[in-house]
Formats: C-alpha cells, sequence, structure tokens
C-alpha cells in the first residue's frame, strides 16, 4: 500500500514554531543564599551617641555600595560589616545588632560618601576594605510587573542578613509599589525578583500604620549616579564659562571631585576683619581682648574656617559628608574667671547694646535676601535653602554671559525654578596659576556690571559684621533669645 506523505508536510509546512523556553526561577533557597552576601549593613554612628543601621547592595568593585541617603545623612561616622556566613547572628530577642557590633568591632570597615540625592533618597559609598570575595547583585533591565513575586534583603528590626516576601502591588513614576514589610534596618537594601535580580532599593515604610504598603525605587533610577560615581569627571577651569559649569557638575556628584573650585584662602583677611571687630562689639576690656585675639592667632582662626568649609559643602551637596558637624566656639579662658565676665556685663550694659544690634542686622539682612530674590526671580534663596537650591539645580542651568574685569570674572547664570519660572544670577570668579577658581568673598564687589543680574551671596560688609556679632555674643557667653 502506497502512503502519500504530502499532506503530513502541510501539516508541518503549517504548525506553529515552538515558544522560546523561558527559563524558570532557581528556589527562593538557592536565590537567596547566593544573594545576601551581597548586601552590607551599614552603621551610622549619630551625634548624641546614637545609631542608625540600614543596608546596602554592592554594585561595582571595589567596594561600591548603593544605599538609601537618609541612612547615611548626618553621620558622625558611617562603617560597613559584611556579610560572613560563619559570624553568628543575634535576634533582637537576645541582643540584636547591638550585641553583634560589639563582639565584632574589629571586624567594621570604614566607609566614605561618594555621592548622594536626597531628592531620590539615593546615596553611593565606598566601603574601605577588601570586597572582592563579595558578589555583585545583577540589575534588572525592566521594571518588574505587579503580581510578580518579590525579596526585601536587609536587616528589619535588627534581624541581620534576613529577608521578607511579597509582590508587586503596583508601578508608579518612580517608586515600586509591593507589600513584603520593609522596616527599620531594611533601609537601602535590595528588593530582587525571584531570578534575583535587583529590581529596586528599597526605603522606609512612608505611612504610618500602612501595613502591606513599602516602596522601593527602581535600580533604573539610580544607574545614572551608579555611572558618575566610576566614570572619570574632569573639571574645566581654563576659562570662566568652563569652571562654572564643570565645578557645578562637580559639586553635584561629590564634594571632593570640586575642591579646586573654591579659594578658601580668600576669606583669610575677613576673618580677622570679623574678630577685631567681634572684640570691640563686646566692648573687652585689655585683658580679655589680648587673649581673644591670641587664641584666633594660634587655633580660632583654623577653627573658624573649617566651619566655613563644613557649613559650604553640607549645604551644596545636600547629603552630610560623614564627620562631626563642626561649630567655632570661643573657649571660656578669654576671661580669668567667669566673675570677671560678670563683671563686664554689669559695668558696660553691653549685652543690651548687643542684642539691639542684632536684632537690627536681622531685619536688613531679611529685607536685603528679598529685594535679591525679587531681582533674581527665584522662588527661594539659594543661599539659605539648600534643598530648593538642589531642585533648582536638577532643572538645569547654563552661562548667560560673562564680563572680565582684570583678573575678575562676572559670571551670569540663568536656569528655572522646580515651577519653571526663570531666574538669572551673577557669580565673581578669581583667575589664578592653576586655572578659574571661586572665592569665598568677591575681592571687589563694585566691579559688576550694572547690566548683569545681582549675586545671590551676601557681600564682605555682611558676613563681616555678621560674624562679628557672633564672636561677640559668644565671648560675652549670650547665647541668642529665641522668638
Amino acid at each position: 500500500m502506497k502512503i502519500s506523505l504530502l499532506p503530513l508536510l502541510l501539516l508541518l509546512a503549517c504548525a506553529p514554531e515552538p515558544a522560546p523556553v523561558v527559563p524558570s526561577a532557581p528556589e527562593a533557597v538557592e536565590m537567596l543564599a547566593s544573594a545576601q552576601p551581597g548586601v552590607v549593613l551599614l552603621v551610622a554612628d549619630l551625634e548624641g551617641g546614637e545609631r542608625r543601621f540600614g543596608a546596602g547592595l554592592l554594585v561595582r568593585q571595589p567596594g561600591l555600595v548603593l544605599t538609601n541617603a537618609h541612612v547615611v545623612r548626618g553621620a558622625t561616622r558611617l562603617r560597613a560589616l559584611l556579610h560572613d556566613p560563619a559570624r553568628r547572628s543575634w535576634s533582637p530577642i537576645d541582643g540584636g545588632l547591638e550585641r553583634t557590633l560589639f563582639e565584632e568591632e574589629d571586624a567594621l570597615l570604614d566607609v566614605e560618601l561618594v555621592r548622594g540625592d536626597m531628592n531620590l533618597d539615593l546615596a553611593v559609598v565606598r566601603v574601605v576594605g577588601d570586597t572582592a570575595a563579595l558578589p555583585i547583585l545583577p540589575l534588572r533591565d525592566e521594571l518588574p510587573r505587579p503580581g510578580e513575586r518579590v525579596y526585601a534583603l536587609g536587616h528589619p528590626h535588627e534581624s541581620a542578613w534576613s529577608f521578607t516576601a511579597g509582590v508587586v502591588g503596583a508601578i508608579h513614576q518612580g517608586a515600586i509599589q509591593h507589600d513584603a514589610p520593609v522596616n527599620q534596618g531594611s533601609s537601602g537594601g535590595p528588593l530582587l525578583d525571584a531570578w534575583g535580580r535587583v529590581v529596586g532599593v528599597n526605603t522606609a515604610k512612608l505611612f504610618g500604620g500602612a501595613e502591606g504598603l513599602a516602596f522601593a525605587r527602581p535600580i533604573e533610577l539610580a544607574t545614572p549616579m551608579l555611572n558618575d560615581a566610576v566614570a572619570p569627571v574632569v573639571v574645566d577651569r581654563s576659562d570662566p564659562a568652563s569652571a562654572a559649569l564643570s565645578c557645578e557638575r562637580a559639586v553635584e556628584l561629590s564634594p571632593s571631585l570640586s575642591e579646586p573650585c573654591f579659594l578658601w584662602d580668600s576669606a583669610e583677611d575677613l576673618l580677622w576683619d570679623a574678630a577685631r571687630r567681634g572684640a570691640a562689639l563686646a566692648e573687652l576690656p585689655e585683658g580679655p581682648r589680648a587673649r581673644l585675639l591670641a587664641w584666633m592667632r594660634e587655633e580660632g582662626h583654623g577653627l573658624w574656617m573649617a566651619e566655613l568649609q563644613d557649613s559650604v559643602w553640607r549645604h551644596l551637596v545636600g547629603v552630610e559628608t560623614p564627620g562631626a558637624r563642626r561649630r567655632f566656639e570661643t573657649p571660656a579662658s578669654i576671661w580669668a574667671d567667669d566673675d570677671e565676665r560678670l563683671a563686664h556685663l554689669s559695668r558696660s550694659g553691653v549685652e543690651a547694646k548687643l542684642r539691639a544690634q542684632i536684632d537690627d542686622f536681622v531685619a536688613r539682612d531679611e529685607a536685603r535676601r528679598a529685594q535679591l530674590i525679587a531681582a533674581t526671580g527665584v522662588t527661594a534663596d539659594f543661599t539659605q535653602d539648600g534643598l530648593a537650591y538642589r531642585e533648582a539645580r536638577r532643572m538645569g542651568q547654563r552661562v548667560q554671559r560673562v564680563a572680565l574685569v582684570g583678573d575678575l570674572a562676572w559670571i551670569a547664570i540663568e536656569g528655572r525654578n522646580p515651577d519653571g519660572s526663570p531666574y538669572a544670577y551673577s557669580e565673581c570668579w578669581i583667575s589664578t596659576p592653576s586655572g578659574w577658581v571661586q572665592p569665598f568673598v568677591c575681592p571687589d564687589e563694585t566691579s559688576r556690571p550694572t547690566d548683569l543680574p545681582p549675586s545671590l551671596l551676601p557681600g564682605r560688609a555682611v558676613l563681616v559684621e555678621k560674624l562679628a556679632l557672633r564672636l561677640a555674643m559668644q565671648t560675652l557667653g549670650l547665647t541668642r533669645k529665641q522668638g
């Protein structure tokens, strides 16, 4: 019997192509075992002896860790404990992380801030130590879908290197909603899919009492920050416009990158003028006056300069570099004893005069700032409101005009407020053998062309008066009345 193959061939030709085989997700036990070593424990020491715990995920070698900005903000010291399967882990009922850290004190490694973004609540830090043996967690290219299984890794409620599980509830603009419990200690830890790929960075639970509702920043929001953290940044100070823009970008990426952009020496004479004026405002007798100026020469001048630099970094960057907040204070040894100080206050009536001068200065300074805001178009005083400055900076800036006046350059910067309205202000830059730099205070404020917008920074006279009033109050042992 002869069998025809034609019908069979036609059937095969019309058959659909087999569907591609999608790899099945690994067992959760295996996935979590391989992922946990890529999570670090971050320990932030805070002022007053308190501690904050958080998590981070190793994303690049050597030692580059992604976490939440609020985990590292305000730390006087930042350290990390790396995963060690042989280390004993204590639950909160048996001592928790505090016990672990006491027993493993020698294993803690120092951590330095690379860059941070308080708007996204993300930060990149670097562990100063050997992380070569730890795995780099893979990043997922696309967002997860509602209903997908996810795992939040971290140290919830001091339960080190543990996880919670849930499902994605929704995808919002800039946020992944899920129901894997996120608690203190989980902030900054990775949100993984069933394959162990990082889909997001968990942040703290946003709403008190909203159980089963947690959020993570999609990993795609952190990718530009990670690329910036490892990419070489060239600060071009060859001409005023390039210096202004490239230094602005350097500030945005990391404080250390922008160090060559500032001329701190420009504050030297200003500080001495403020010290002498402060001694005069306090009406100091010869003995205390001589001791104050001697202390300023030996120690106070350096402490004052360090505080000014520290305040500038904290204002510009937003995420505070770990380290104690510097605060300039005059020592009690300016006076032979407290009786001498009290006798001076009772005889001179200087306290009433000084407080009246402060009230007058505050009123004039508030009026000055209000005029500048109106003249420049900024919606908030960038010199006082660091968050407003950073939000506006994210809208972009460009050089409007450069006016050269000898070794000085006045640069008009224009940008947009968060509401889209325009603003423009001027900056003073100085030519040095190494390139253009921005001084702490402009050496010639009157040289700015009248057709350029005003500078937002206070002038030299304002800064001298402000610092002098503060020094006088401290030297007399007085505090500013609130309200």
